[in-house]
């Protein structure tokens, strides 16, 4: 299971809930989750990661994460058989800290913002979609480099993922035993499914969870 863990006081509480709704926090609590490691996908159950809000929703999306010194395979569940791919229809998107910076106001050169499609979009099914300040920024990854395929079930459709470690900017799993995560998937015509439920969560790596890794 997960646990949570208090951080630290809000300096401004203006963040929105996934309905637009302001949220007056007057603290933040941040999750901790065991991230697995995988030798050969998909990924089975242990892999799934569980909902920290225990919503007992009927046609969520089913979310699994696995780690390996080569890279990070998700396998996400949709509960449908056909898409319409793109930003305003379905897509995955999937926030990386490869530093697990807890205490960072903005995404810095070790954070990642990867933008998912499960079926092609003009050719592309992934690429990187970070936004920087500064001096802190890298090259974003090569869309090449993403890899996704599909796989019907009887009652919708898995997308397995596989992002390679050099997509990442300092993906080393020997020294750094930890990532920052957050996760948000969106669907046509519903809304969208996330770890962390706010809407400007691709610019407050500090809200998002961190992932243990473990053998």
């Amino acid at each position: 299971m997960f646990r949570r863990r208090f951080t630290r006081e809000a300096e401004e509480p203006s963040y929105l809930n996934l309905y637009g709704e302001e949220l007056d926090l007057p603290f933040f609590f941040r999750y901790e989750l065991p991230l697995h490691f995988f030798t050969e996908v998909p990924l089975e159950d242990k892999f799934i990661l569980p909902d920290p809000y225990f919503s007992e929703e009927k046609g969520r999306h089913e979310v699994r994460v696995g780690w390996s010194y080569d890279g990070i395979a998700c396998r996400v569940f949709y509960p449908k058989k056909s898409f319409k791919p793109g930003v305003e229809g379905d897509a995955i998107e999937l926030f990386f800290d490869t530093r697990d910076q807890q205490d960072a106001p903005y995404p810095t050169r070790f954070c990642h913002h990867f933008l998912i499609f499960p079926e092609p979009v003009q050719g592309i099914v992934g690429r990187e979609v970070t936004r920087f300040r500064g001096d802190e920024t890298h090259p974003h990854a090569d869309p090449a480099l993403f890899e996704v395929s599909t796989k019907k079930s009887l009652t919708g459709t898995y997308v397995d993922i596989f992002i390679p470690k050099e997509a990442f900017f300092s993906f080393d799993p020997a020294q750094f035993n930890r990532l920052g995560f957050a996760y948000r998937i969106s669907q046509e015509g519903a809304l969208p499914q996330s770890l962390i439920p706010y809407k400007e969560i691709a610019s407050l790596p500090s809200l998002w969870a961190t992932l243990l890794l473990t053998k």
